[in-house]
Parts: structure tokens; sequence; C-alpha cells
């Protein structure tokens, strides 16, 4: 008897064992085949799928699937080690792309042939100015803000200036005849150190800020939000300023009730310094460049850098239009997301058209039928955006994205049925993905370059009439931004290590 039920015990056990291995190998064998299609399907580094596999089952409800997150972060970490990981880094001499005192006066209109630049430039002419207002305090500036007239040009001294508020409130407002400039005299003459929650909320029309180097010194990161908060306000100039230390350092979007609301159209944003000296400690949005909702928005020949989130969904981005905005032009920029802050294992993406949405509320008309239109991406160096893609499309209605180069990014997406994009004569060594139902014609892309190859790009049929540098380019250019001499006319030396 005894002996019997020992016999049908280790049966028992026997078979439930083989049951529990066969079901333990079924779970092993599926979790590859699933692993292996969806690894296949996003197009992604091994080293990045898996990482973000394993944050994603980490963050799982069950047991089970968080479980799951340690064989995954393994298998990232293994490929990681085996993997080529390369940067590229840039070298930017002072007289090239971004603020420098070279670039203190701007262009007369009749030097470009873009109309609505030529608008802006009109703007910033002297004669449209009749009042100076000399400025050597910080109480001093702050009254010359508050009491602005149309056509006043506030200069600000020689000088380092303190500025302790929650926001520096900018609601007068100029005119086309008789705009409202704050200004130095020439980059580098005056520095500003803000502790604002905002630094300057425009709400005021007209107004155009140039040569000025502004530093966000909050003991918070939190404390420190946007050093520009443009709030409804248009036609507003941001020229030839560095720019640094908060978390959306250029905010614009909406104000007012949805009925009244006042948008921020008609925006330029021209040969700036934007970054951060560190990753930014906080939950809040990590954009450098967040604009919501605005229509006409042109970003050229800014050298923007340093986008790291830290905390929450560890997602930032070095700019982005989004918000059912229209006819944004990005374009002649050099972005450079892993500049002096290397890889943290966050994401960092470089310029979007569409970001990473919008709700509803907060877009124009109180919709967002798509996150931008008309868009054009074009001339733009983005490199080190080494987790993610250096340009992002995320339901941007018929965009053009021509003559961009993207080294150590994971090149271009164009993303959901609302994007429609043209994706010409563009260089990267990531590739170039059309996801979620988007619709891409693409023409003269070359992808999976290695750097080394930069030495030899190809001619293309032109599809804009300027390089990186602000050269014709004739009927055939080089692929991409620009040809090395364009990189080196522009100060920029690339080059790769490990």
């Amino acid at each position: 008897m005894i002996r019997r039920c020992f016999k049908l015990i280790g049966n028992y056990f026997y078979r439930v064992g083989v049951l529990a291995h066969y079901l333990i190998l079924f779970v092993f064998l599926s979790s590859i085949f699933i692993g292996g299609y969806y690894f296949a399907r996003h197009d992604l580094p091994a080293d990045i799928f898996f990482k973000r596999a394993a944050d994603s089952l980490a963050s799982s409800q069950s047991p089970l699937l968080s479980w799951f997150s340690r064989p995954a972060l393994y298998i990232s970490n293994f490929a990681a080690s085996v993997g080529s990981n390369k940067h590229v880094f840039i070298e930017i001499a002072p007289s090239s792309i971004g603020a420098n005192k070279e670039h203190s006066f701007v262009a007369s209109p009749k030097v470009v042939s873009d109309q609505r630049l030529i608008e802006h430039y009109q703007i910033l002419q002297s004669e449209r100015y009749t009042r100076e207002v000399y400025v050597n305090t910080s109480k001093e500036l702050l009254d010359a803000i508050k009491a602005a007239q149309p056509g006043d040009d506030i200069v600000i001294e020689k000088g380092d200036y303190y500025i302790k508020s929650s926001r520096i409130y900018v609601t007068q407002s100029g005119s086309q005849q008789r705009p409202i400039r704050l200004r130095a005299d020439a980059y580098g003459d005056v520095s500003l150190e803000l502790q604002t929650f905002e630094g300057f909320l425009i709400s005021g029309n007209y107004w155009s800020f140039e040569n000025l180097k502004i530093n966000g010194v909050c003991q918070s990161h939190q404390a420190c939000e946007h050093a520009f908060h443009i709030a409804g306000a248009k036609n507003i100039i941001v020229r030839n300023n560095e720019i640094k230390n908060f978390n959306s350092i250029i905010k614009a979007n909406g104000s007012g009730s949805l009925e009244k609301r006042r948008y921020p159209d008609n925006i330029l944003v021209e040969s700036n310094t934007i970054y951060n000296e560190q990753g930014r400690e906080t939950s809040s949005s990590v954009t450098l460049i967040d604009v919501v909702a605005g229509n006409d928005w042109i970003v050229r020949r800014n050298f923007i850098a340093n986008n790291s989130k830290q905390k929450g969904d560890r997602i930032s981005y070095a700019a982005f239009l989004k918000g059912n905005g229209r006819d944004g032009l990005l374009e002649e920029n050099i972005v450079n997301c892993e500049w002096t802050l290397p890889d943290d294992e966050t994401t960092r993406v470089g310029l979007s058209l569409g970001g990473g949405g919008t709700g509803e509320t907060f877009c124009r008309g109180g919709r967002c039928d798509a996150e931008h239109h008309d868009g054009v991406v074009r001339n733009n160096l983005i490199v080190n955006c080494s987790r993610d893609v250096g340009l992002y499309l995320n339901r941007a209605n018929n965009s053009v994205v021509t003559h961009n180069t993207l080294l150590n990014t994971l090149g271009i997406d164009v993303r959901f049925p609302e994007t429609s994009a043209f994706v010409s004569n563009n260089l990267l060594n990531g590739s170039l993905r059309s996801r979620n139902g988007s619709t891409l014609r693409e023409a003269d892309n070359r992808t999976q370059i290695d750097v080394s190859e930069l030495e030899d790009i190809r001619t293309v049929n032109s599809s804009v009439l300027l390089n990186l540098c602000g050269q014709p380019r004739g009927k055939f250019s080089a692929q991409g931004a620009a040809d090395l001499s364009c990189f080196s006319k522009v100060g920029v030396v690339v080059g790769s290590h490990e």
C-alpha cells in the first residue's frame, strides 16, 4: 500500500514536471518569436529595442511581465557591449551658426528672397524706432519694459543684470511701422541672470529681443520653466541670443478662451545658441523650442543642444511645432542632442513636426485634425540623438523634408495616417521609416551611411536654393545639408570616436 502511494505520487510529479517544462519551453519560444516579430517591425538597434522593452515590462502591473524585464535588459546590455557605439562630434567655430558678435546687426531686407524673412527684417531696421531708451540697472530695465511705447528701442548698457521675479510681463504692443525692441548694442555686452519661473512672458505684439545672454539660475530645475513664453502674441523676433538652463527655453501657445483665443503667429527665431548645461531634473516638458498652435514660425540658423529630461517619461525634444499650426519652417539649424551631455539612457529627439501630440483643448481652434500642416524641414544638421530619431513627423500633413544631414540618430520617422510627407535628398546613417499608416513619398535619400563616407557625397537635383552655409546650390548639389567644404566654411568639423 505504501509502495503504491509512493508510485502514484511519483507519477504525478513526473507528469506535472514534464508538463511544466513543456509550458516553460512554450512560453520561452513564444516570447522569442513575439520579441523577434516586434524587433523586426520596429527596425531599431537591438540594445535600444530591448532597453525600451525592459522599461515597458518593468513598469507593468503584472509580476510575470515585470519579471521578463530582466532578460530583456540583459539582452540590451549584451547588444550594447558588442555593438559599434560611434559618437559623432562637431566642433563649431565662433563665427558659425548660432549667436555671435558678428550677427549683432541684421542684414538688409534686400539681400534675402524669402518674403516672410523680408517682413521680419524690415521690422529690425533702425528707422522704425523713434525713441532710444537706455537702461543700466535691473529696475530700469523692468520699468522700461512696463512703460514701453510703439517705436521704443530699449538698449541695455554693458554689464551683468540679476532679476528675481516670477515673471517679466511684456504686455505693451508695437506695430508694423513702430515695433518695440529690447537689445544689447552688441552680442556679449549684456548678461541677464534670471531667477524666474518664466523669464519674458510676452502677450504684446511686435517685439524683438536681440544680442542678449540669458541664463536661468534657479536653485531647482522645476523653478525655471521658460526663458521666453509667447502667450498668443504675434510678430515676435528672438534673434542672436545665448539662452540656457530652462526646461522649455522658448515656449509658445494660445491664450484666452477658445472663442477669443489669440495665437502666437509670425514668429522668427534666428541665430540663437540654445542649450542646457545639465539634464533637467523635472517631470515638466523639456523641449528647447516648444511651439503649440502657432502659424508661420521660422526657426533658422540656431545651434540647439543638450535636451535631456531626467524625470517623468524621460523624453525630450530639441524643437517641435505642433497643436494644429501650419506653415512652419525649420531650416539651417545645427542640433546636437548630446553636445556636452553624453548619452544618459534618456530619449532625446531632434526636430519634429507634431512632437508627442497635443490635447484637443490646446490645439488651434480646439481640434487637431493634424498636429502640423504644410511644414518644411530643410538644410539642418542633426547629430547624436542616439536613442531616437533626428526627425519625427507625427500627424504632420503635407510636409516637405529635404536636404538634411542626420548622424548618429535612428533616422527619420513618418508616422500615423494624418501624416503625408515628401522626403528627398537627405543623408542619414539611420533609417527612413513610414509607420502606422502614414503616406511617404521619397526620392534620392541615402540611409545607413558611415561618417567616413561624407567625403564622397553624391550630387542630386537640388530641391532648395541654398545650403546650410547659405550658399546657392545651383541645379545640382550635394545630398544632405552640405558638403564638407560648406561645413568647413561655417566652422563645423565632423568626425566620430568610439
